[in-house]
């Protein structure tokens, strides 16, 4: 029989027992104020915790800001006086007003997952900080349109070959109905999660019809640390042993700053209602 799910990164596989991620979702502490914090995201017990800063999009054709290229959160917030704290907005930092759509679109960093190359980096440093390498776990939305066949429109060009086109629809109805089968991670705020199973190389292989979804919630198995993206959030975040922490607090190649356990969440493109 094919494999359902052909595009699942080498020694991955979809499960269906959920269990292994309720060390993860049912210790985080429940939302009390209309502020979402880290700590109704990510478990407590970590030696420290940081934020990851997703990079700024480059300048398009119609761009009003000049970006370039290499430009971080911090270099926008030097040109206006504000520095980087554990719950600045990236409307802050660039003095983007929140309700321009179009310069959101243009300078915005990706919002819901890491840059598939960041992603790469932030694992293999990771993976030295790990004694499981080979067993890690990823929690995928399972709201991403990428996962199902009618989300973005017809998944194959009208003019290729009726056969061919009908092997296709097979093959997408095939991968819906193991999908909408498969058991979810109850996560927080609502959110339902596929989960996976596979070695920490992984964690940025993951890419449905061209469509490239980040995990919301990695770990190795032996829990050393964790990394999270919320689906709107600008930010990533992690927790770790000390040892992880730093390493990725002095990496060059990415933007981060150490924050405490309550820190309010990024709020992607809007301003922070706690301001």
């Amino acid at each position: 029989m094919k494999q359902v799910l052909p595009w699942l990164p080498p020694g991955t596989e979809l499960v269906r027992d959920v269990s292994p991620a309720s060390w993860a979702v049912k210790s985080l502490a429940p939302s009390e104020t209309s502020v979402t914090r880290l700590r109704n995201w990510i478990p407590s017990g970590y030696d420290a915790y940081l934020r990851i800063f997703h990079p700024p999009g480059l300048r398009s054709a119609n761009a009003q800001v000049d970006l370039g290229t290499g430009t971080r959160w911090a270099d926008l917030g030097s040109q206006r006086g504000v520095g980087l704290t554990p719950d600045v907005a990236f409307v802050e930092v660039a003095g983007i007003d929140p309700g321009d759509q179009r310069a959101l679109d243009e300078i915005g960093p990706s919002d819901g997952h890491l840059p598939p190359e960041m992603c790469r980096h932030l694992a293999s440093v990771l993976t030295d900080h790990t004694t499981t390498p080979e067993t890690a776990w990823f929690c995928l939305w399972e709201g991403d349109g990428a996962w199902w066949s009618h989300a973005h429109g017809p998944w194959y060009d009208p003019e290729d070959d009726p056969t061919e086109i009908e092997r296709s629809r097979a093959e997408r109805e095939a991968q819906d109905e193991l999908l909408h089968a498969t058991p979810k991670v109850d996560g927080p705020i609502d959110r339902n999660y596929f989960l996976f199973r596979g070695p920490l190389a992984a964690a940025c292989g993951f890419e449905v019809d061209g469509w490239y979804i980040g995990p919301n919630l990695w770990w190795p198995d032996d829990h050393a640390w964790i990394v999270i993206t919320e689906i709107d959030g600008y930010s990533s975040y992690a927790g770790g042993r000390r040892g992880a922490i730093d390493a990725l607090l002095v990496d060059p190649e990415i933007e981060t700053i150490e924050v405490p356990f309550d820190v309010p969440m990024d709020p992607g493109p809007y301003r922070p209602r706690w301001r």
